[in-house]
Order: structure tokens, then C-alpha cells, then sequence
């Protein structure tokens, strides 16, 4: 996931995004510890990258938006 194709969605798409990598790294965090997780050990650290990715380009559009008013 690239942050110029987040930059195309809009603001709600990206919060409803971030609330699905979130909810997808819980169940993570949770099969680790339960010791499930051996199956694709990169997929949290993709998921953490990815929701910072996400944050920052909501954080730019508030930007852009306090800019502009």
C-alpha cells in the first residue's frame, strides 16, 4: 500500500481502512500470544507501517483542510 494511492481516497474510506488494520493486528497480537501467529510473521509489522501510513495521510488532509480555511 502506497501513501499516493491512499492520498486518492477519501477521508471516511481512510478511517474505515485504518479501523480494519487495526482490528486485523489485534487478532494478531492475540493469536501470539495464544502462539498461532508462525504462519506469516511479517504481517504485524506490515500492518503497523501500513496504519502509519494511513494516519499520516489523514494528518495531511487536516492539514490541507486548516490551510485552506
Amino acid at each position: 500500500m502506497k501513501a499516493s494511492d491512499l492520498r486518492e481516497n477519501t477521508e471516511a474510506e481512510l478511517v474505515q481502512m485504518c479501523d480494519e488494520k487495526k482490528k486485523a493486528l489485534a487478532e494478531l497480537n492475540v493469536k501470539s500470544i495464544i502462539g498461532e501467529a508462525a504462519e506469516q510473521p511479517l504481517m504485524k509489522r506490515y500492518l503497523r507501517r501500513d496504519i502509519a501510513r494511513i494516519n499520516t495521510v489523514m494528518n495531511e488532509m487536516a492539514d490541507q483542510k486548516k490551510g485552506s480555511a
